[in-house]
């Protein structure tokens, strides 16, 4: 008996300390969970994880279940933990969680694991964060999530009544955003366009801190705007006041095309509409601009609409031209990516053209100036050199890919290269 009675004495205090830290409420229906908060007068609290998910399991051990955390939140929040992911056996519990999990995460969005988020009795969005998090920023966290000042919905409610500043309504525009508050996001910088730029003079509103308007809200301008028309009449000044060099150019591409070519020749991701009808659209354009911008946009239009038709022969002729015409930044990020991607899916597949092959040949050249360690474009140009007959040079960049890869630890490129290099000395195809 006293064996039993230690063993339960034993047993006590772990309860007690898993009953210090949040407790989690199995409630999974929101109409239930809002009518819940209003009658406790307390936020929402939502923990969205994944069975897989280190940092996930590293909360539960360290924040969660942490005194101060658990008092803090149990005073202030109702917590709900729902698994996001589908791998359990537990039918029960996948009925209840993934769905509920499912209809939360579609709602506030979810780009990883863990996920909280911080919402009121409504059912409305306070704050929305992400990864792991020690118990003192956690409990930072969820102060900000109650902050009227700080939170969404008392920031909206600002924005609302006019109450807001230009940089803190463009904030809260990008916050929304981040937030997948797409609706909301588009509400608020649609009045700060009313408020701070319509009907100002462009020279003063063009600076560093409009970039994210034109970045995350293209969809508020169009090409024939009073601002975007001064901004194309006007390049090298306002590239000068943005201070990003090529600003202006890149910019009036962009609506160019989506607002003339898109609508004529794409929809739904598909090619659509007749391709031989561009000319007449080439001219429009050159009268409303210039002619080097609709040559650019139709040679664009129509390397996208033959890919899309997979008429390689045509999109090769467009994308040489394209690139040969008009150039691509090797430096940029996504110019660089283009070009290694299109030699090595398209013109090492679909051509045995040889002035296809020598260009692409120069390409990679030229990237490989900028990133001579890259072993993936090493690949590209090995790979583009042995299509072209250079045999014994191939062999050599590959190999040279390969110590890279090695050096990286990259397995499985490793493996990959290695395969590469024997059926090059076979003589072997690889594509």
């Amino acid at each position: 008996m006293k064996r039993i009675l230690m063993i339960m004495g034993l047993c006590v205090p772990a309860i007690a300390a898993n009953a210090q830290g949040i407790g989690f409420h199995p409630v999974r229906n929101w109409d239930q969970l809002k009518k819940m908060a209003r009658k406790e007068n307390k936020l929402i609290f939502f923990d969205i994880y994944a069975s897989w998910c280190g940092p996930c399991k590293k909360m539960d051990k360290e924040v969660y279940a942490d005194s101060s955390v658990g008092q803090y939140m149990n005073e202030r929040f109702i917590s709900i933990k729902l698994q996001a992911d589908s791998n359990t056996n537990d039918i029960q519990l996948l009925n209840s969680d993934y769905a509920f999990a499912s209809e939360v995460t579609k709602q506030f969005g979810l780009d990883g694991f863990p996920c909280y988020y911080f919402v009121d009795a409504e059912g409305r969005l306070l704050y929305r964060s992400e990864g792991f998090q020690l118990p003192r920023e956690f409990l930072k966290t969820a102060a900000f999530a109650q902050d009227a000042t700080t939170n969404l919905v008392g920031r909206m409610q600002k924005a609302n009544n006019a109450q807001m500043d230009k940089k803190g309504l463009l904030q809260l525009a990008l916050d929304l955003k981040k937030a997948k508050q797409q609706d909301a996001a588009l509400k608020v910088i649609k009045q700060y366009k009313k408020r701070f730029l319509d009907g100002q003079p462009p020279f003063e509103i063009l600076d560093k801190d409009i970039l994210p308007v034109f970045g995350e809200f293209s969809e508020i301008f169009h090409a024939k705007d009073q601002l975007i028309t001064y901004i194309f009449l006007n390049k090298s000044l306002s590239d000068s006041l943005m201070d990003r060099k090529g600003f202006s150019t890149t910019l009036i591409d962009f609506f160019v095309n989506r607002d003339y070519m898109v609508p004529a020749f794409f929809r739904n991701g598909k090619a659509s509409g007749d391709i031989a009808s561009i000319t007449d659209l080439e001219k429009r354009i050159a009268a409303e601009f210039d002619a080097k911008t609709a040559r650019k946009a139709a040679t664009q239009a129509k390397c996208s609409w033959y890919e899309l038709k997979k008429d390689y022969p045509r999109f090769l002729e467009a994308w040489f031209e394209k690139v040969d015409s008009f150039g691509i930044d090797m430096k940029d990020p996504y110019g660089a990516l283009e070009i290694n991607n299109t030699i090595y899916e398209i013109v090492l597949t679909q051509t045995n053209d040889p002035v296809y092959l020598k260009k692409s040949i120069a390409y990679m050249e030229a990237l490989l100036k900028v990133d001579p360690d890259s072993y993936s474009r090493l690949d590209t140009y090995a790979s583009i050199l042995y299509k072209n007959g250079q045999k014994q040079k191939a062999i050599e960049v590959e190999k040279k890919a390969l110590a890279l890869a090695a050096k990286m630890k990259d397995d499985e490129n490793v493996k990959f290269l290695n395969e590469t290099i024997l059926k090059m000395e076979k003589g072997e195809p690889i594509w």
